[in-house]
C-alpha cells in the first residue's frame, strides 16, 4: 500500500462531504407528492488507476457534481505518485520545461481535437467562432498511460463540458503518443 495516497484520498473525502453538507444545509429541501425528501445536491468521485510503471503510478479520478440547475456536470482529475520519493504530483507537475512540452505537442494536439470537432459538428471547425480556436493544452486534464506497465508511452488529454465545444457535445478525449521530444520536457524522476 501507499499510506501517502490512502491520507489523499481520505482527505479528498472529507473535503468533498464537508462540500456537499455545506451546499444541504442552505437547501431548500424540496419535497415529492408523497413528502419524500429529494436531495438537490450530489458530487461523487471515483479513482482508479490508470497506469503504473516501476517508479510512477498515475491516477484517475472521474467526477460528477449537480448543484441544481439545468444539469450536472462532470470531469476527470488526475494525479502521479512518485514511489521513490512518495511524492503525490499534479499530472502536470512533472513536466519539467512546459514550453518545450507543449511546443512538442501542441500542433498534435490541435489537429485532433478539430477532427473529434468536425465529427461531432458535421462541418468544419471555424477559428473565430465561438469554440473555434485551439484551447490551452496544459489547462486541460492529462493523464500519464502504458500500453505495457513498462514506461509511460500514452497522454491522454480530457477536455470537459464547455472547454472546446458546448455541453452538448459532451468532454472530449485525446490520446497523444508520447515522443522523445516531449520526454525531453518531462522531470528525469
Amino acid at each position: 500500500g501507499y499510506p501517502l495516497l490512502r491520507d489523499y484520498f481520505q482527505s479528498d473525502a472529507k473535503q468533498m462531504q464537508t462540500e456537499l453538507e455545506g451546499w444541504l444545509n442552505e437547501d431548500e429541501r424540496p419535497k415529492d407528492p408523497k413528502n419524500e425528501y429529494k436531495p438537490t445536491h450530489e458530487t461523487e468521485i471515483e479513482w482508479t488507476v490508470a497506469a503504473q510503471t516501476d517508479g510512477m503510478v498515475s491516477l484517475s479520478g472521474a467526477w460528477y457534481s449537480y448543484t441544481g440547475g439545468a444539469h450536472g456536470m462532470y470531469g476527470v482529475r488526475s494525479l502521479s505518485y512518485h514511489k521513490g520519493s512518495d511524492t503525490i504530483l499534479q499530472a502536470n507537475e512533472v513536466i519539467a520545461d512546459t514550453d518545450a512540452f507543449v511546443g512538442a505537442i501542441e500542433g498534435e494536439f490541435c489537429r485532433l481535437l478539430d477532427t473529434e470537432r468536425q465529427k461531432r459538428r458535421n462541418e468544419p471547425v471555424v477559428r473565430d467562432e465561438m469554440f473555434g480556436e485551439c484551447i490551452k493544452l496544459l489547462d486541460q486534464t492529462l493523464i500519464w498511460e502504458s500500453s505495457g506497465g513498462g514506461k509511460f508511452d500514452r497522454l491522454q488529454v480530457f477536455i470537459g463540458p464547455y472547454e472546446a465545444g458546448p455541453y452538448a457535445e459532451g468532454a472530449y478525449v485525446l490520446n497523444l503518443p508520447i515522443t522523445a521530444p516531449m520526454l525531453a520536457a518531462i522531470a528525469p524522476q
